[in-house]
């Protein structure tokens, strides 16, 4: 169906073109529903009109024509694999195992799919320090600004926590005790 003079674009993309507000990407390997559902509750919980979709199954063209004005979007390893022009404020990958090697044909395209997106990201792309070790040897990242976490990935909520803090941190104005306290209503 892919015909070389029509240009392909995922439904991301095409709804991304279109928003004008600020836009959270998140990937991982586990734990991006519930960092897109935290970061989403938290910055209404602050007074801000924010939208959890993407992969965790509101599509991004329909969250666009809801009265949104900060996005959080789940991307999963095809959605990045794919993606050609996504525009992210900033950005979070939550972890990294292997996983879909089905589709992706080895650990290696998979780590590179998600890794993604930090071409992507305009701002800050948080990870956890781990997972910066692993990103070392990826010389695309060197130029982006990464923030590595100290997180104890075997406390999920409060690594969860962690990434939700740090990216409303980067996109408003809120202090982290602020956060931290809607965060925790």
């Amino acid at each position: 169906l892919k015909h070389p003079s029509i240009p392909t674009i995922s439904e991301v993309e095409l709804g991304l073109q279109q928003f004008q507000g600020i836009c959270i990407g998140v990937t991982g390997t586990n734990g991006k529903s519930t960092t897109v559902n935290m970061i989403a509750k938290t910055l209404e919980t602050l007074g801000h009109r924010a939208l959890g979709c993407g992969n965790i199954g509101l599509p991004v063209c329909s969250a666009i024509t809801q009265d949104a004005d900060i996005l959080v979007i789940e991307l999963s390893s095809y959605q990045l694999h794919w993606a050609q022009s996504l525009k992210l404020t900033c950005g979070i990958i939550t972890n990294f195992a292997p996983d879909h090697d089905d589709y992706h044909g080895s650990e290696a395209a998979y780590f590179l799919a998600k890794a993604k997106l930090k071409d992507f990201t305009h701002g800050t792309l948080f990870v956890d320090s781990a997972l910066a070790e692993k990103f070392q040897g990826v010389s695309l990242i060197s130029d982006h600004s990464v923030e590595s976490l100290g997180l104890n990935p075997l406390k999920s909520e409060d690594y969860n926590s962690c990434f939700a803090v740090k990216a409303i941190q980067e996109v408003t104005s809120h202090s982290q005790s602020a956060i931290i306290d809607a965060l925790n209503r």
